[in-house]
């Protein structure tokens, strides 16, 4: 994924843990939490600590914890609208990369629509796709019933 964003441009503060992940691939959480922080207490929401949340949020979930990717996307878009309506001028840097959440967002969507058509039919599922659909059920913590029937289905292959 193309930078769209300066890390001298970033606050002091938060400059080491954002270069750090982005040199090693790693410490995308710590990345993250100092930008948060950065945030929450009060810090200026300029263009360039938004877009890199809003990259480290999304390659976070895209390359480490891959469930978490739908509300990643959702929340990489967000930031980067922010950015974009904060921003003097458009960069097509920055509309590419929010094309690639857009994306993301949208095939996340479509397969989670996909995935909980198997619960009408699951004749056709495999076990990987049932346990997928079992932890999306558990981690929204909508039916835990539902989730273990789902493991167990899977289990029995």
């Amino acid at each position: 994924m193309t930078r769209v964003f300066e890390t001298e441009r970033l606050p002091p503060a938060v400059r080491p843990a954002v270069e750090r992940a982005l040199r090693d691939g790693e410490g995308h959480e710590a990345a993250i939490r100092a930008l948060e922080a950065h945030l929450d207490d009060g810090g200026e929401r300029s263009p360039e600590v938004l877009l890199a949340l809003a990259t480290l949020t999304y390659e976070d979930a895209a390359t480490v914890v891959l469930s978490r990717l739908a509300q990643a996307s959702r929340t990489a878009l967000a930031l980067v609208e922010e950015a974009r309506a904060a921003a003097p001028e458009r960069s097509e840097a920055v509309e590419r990369l929010h094309a690639t959440f857009a994306a993301a967002l949208e095939h996340e969507q479509a397969r989670e629509q996909r995935l909980r058509r198997l619960l009408a039919d699951r004749r056709g599922a495999r076990p990987a796709e049932l346990m997928e659909l079992a932890h999306r059920i558990l981690m929204s913590g909508e039916d835990d019933q539902l989730a273990a029937e789902l493991m167990a289905a899977a289990a029995d292959g």
